[in-house]
């Protein structure tokens, strides 16, 4: 199956982390699943041969592969290594990368092409596993703990959302997914445009 682009969502596998601000790279990609009713595969071959839940769609005539590696945050860049290897074509499409990002309010969106890992293990994971960091990032705004706030990073990103940020966390998903729309149909300078109205 020939591909137009490859959506990578960061995250942790498991209920435990389902809801928590280090998965809205998952979260976005299974919203988008759900409303082109399109299931992720998580016990095929494909999928276990990646480590990853893997579903194929169609989207604003684009033919997308949406990937989520099941091997944790750390260890992210593996699955999509993997994917390269055994389907090089690939490497000519753009990766598109949906993360989490602390250094950005929650509730906003930014994108950019390329860049260093900020201390996220996820892309540090893959720039490690694919060689470089050419690849285009979805930046989904999470926030930091309020200031004053005896709560560590690491443990702020591996929290749940709470009731009353659902519906920040909606917007942040259908914001993150029309910058997404915006990249793939009109290039990265009118998707930085699209995301700075999220």
């Amino acid at each position: 199956m020939a591909f137009d682009a490859v959506f990578v969502g960061l995250g942790n596998p498991g209920a435990r982390y389902a809801m928590t601000r280090h998965n809205v790279g998952f979260i976005a990609l299974d919203v988008l699943a759900q409303e082109l009713r399109s299931r992720f595969e998580t016990d095929s071959t494909a999928a276990k041969k990646y480590k990853a839940h893997l579903t194929e769609l169609e989207w604003d005539g684009q033919r997308l592969l949406l990937m989520k590696p099941q091997t944790f945050m750390n260890l992210s860049g593996e699955s999509v290594r993997a994917l390269y290897e055994r389907q090089s074509d690939l490497k000519t499409k753009p990766l598109i990368v949906f993360q989490d990002e602390v250094d950005i309010p929650f509730g906003r969106v930014r994108v950019k092409l390329g860049g260093g890992d900020a201390g996220h293990n996820g892309l540090r994971s893959l720039r490690a596993c694919l060689g470089h960091g050419d690849f285009y990032r979805i930046r989904m705004g999470v926030g930091k703990p309020p200031t004053g706030s005896s709560v560590q990073l690491a443990d702020h990103v591996l929290m749940p959302f709470r009731r009353d940020e659902q519906d920040t966390l909606i917007s942040l998903v259908e914001g993150s997914l029309a910058v997404a729309s915006t990249l793939l149909k009109e290039g990265l300078a009118k998707a930085q445009e699209r995301a700075a109205k999220v």
